[in-house]
């Protein structure tokens, strides 16, 4: 049901799940870590023997302990554990690199069940916000259960986010001059296709900045509609308060 599926968007452990595995950020090495990781994912296999199942599977110990731990592992930990095998790999003990590649693999194959939930919900809440960008009327696609009302807010606040950015760099083109010979950090700012003969993009300062207008004025009237955000959970309430505070300080005050 509705709940089922917020939890899956934001999934978590118990307390006494998230103590028992959670590692001991003061004191813990990369090594340790790698090792505890491989160790939390690895089974009972049919020859007797213990080691990482199959793909695609993965034991549900893992899982409990990327979850515990999962603020400190994600995207870094899949750059530490390709960095592991590829060391074992060039040293020539390929046994051990093989070893560390299914852990890698699992490692990866964990990533993608964990956060599958979360990506379908958007992808579901941008085919419901994308056609009808412009539209000031938020609750007449906006509405429905409070995890596809929590994946439109995301989605907006993306589309926010995204355009803003386009707006910098708008700025940015606009204050600066291109220099005769180019440069690396004139040519590297922004969406290279604003260089294309017949541009598919919107680049300009004016364009970007309507847009931009119009994403912010829609994210605005959902956060404003009681219906459609009264309900939300209190991190999406302290995400969208924190993201109005300006300066690094006052952010981490709050």
């Amino acid at each position: 049901g509705p709940q089922y599926r917020l939890a899956q968007m934001f999934p978590g452990v118990p307390p006494d799940i998230r103590e028992k595995y959670r590692f001991d950020w003061t004191t813990v090495t990369v090594p340790e870590m790698v090792e505890a990781l491989k160790e939390a994912c690895s089974v009972k296999l049919q020859d007797g023997s213990r080691g990482i199942p199959p793909h695609p599977s993965v034991a549900n110990k893992a899982i409990d302990f990327v979850l515990a731990n999962r603020d400190y592992l994600g995207r870094r930990m899949k750059k530490t554990l390709g960095r592991w095998t590829m060391h074992h790999a060039s040293k020539g003990d390929f046994e051990k690199a093989k070893e560390w590649k299914q852990v890698w693999k699992n490692f990866l194959t964990l990533e993608n069940h964990i956060s599958a939930p979360f990506r379908q919900i958007l992808q579901d809440a941008e085919g419901r916000v994308g056609p009808n960008f412009g539209n000031l009327d938020v609750r007449s696609f906006c509405t429905g259960e409070l995890y596809e009302r929590i994946g439109n807010y995301v989605v907006l606040k993306g589309m926010v986010a995204h355009w803003q950015q386009k707006v910098q760099d708008a700025i940015f083109y606009e204050n600066n001059f291109e220099p005769e010979e180019g440069s690396v950090l004139y040519l590297g700012k922004g969406d290279p296709r604003r260089y294309l003969a017949d541009s598919p993009i919107l680049w300009s300062l004016q364009e970007c900045s309507q847009v931009f207008k119009r994403a912010q004025e829609m994210c605005d009237l959902f956060v404003g509609d009681e219906e459609l955000f009264g309900d939300f959970p209190p991190e999406i309430v302290f995400l969208e308060e924190a993201l109005k505070i300006k300066g690094g300080t006052t952010l981490r005050k709050y």
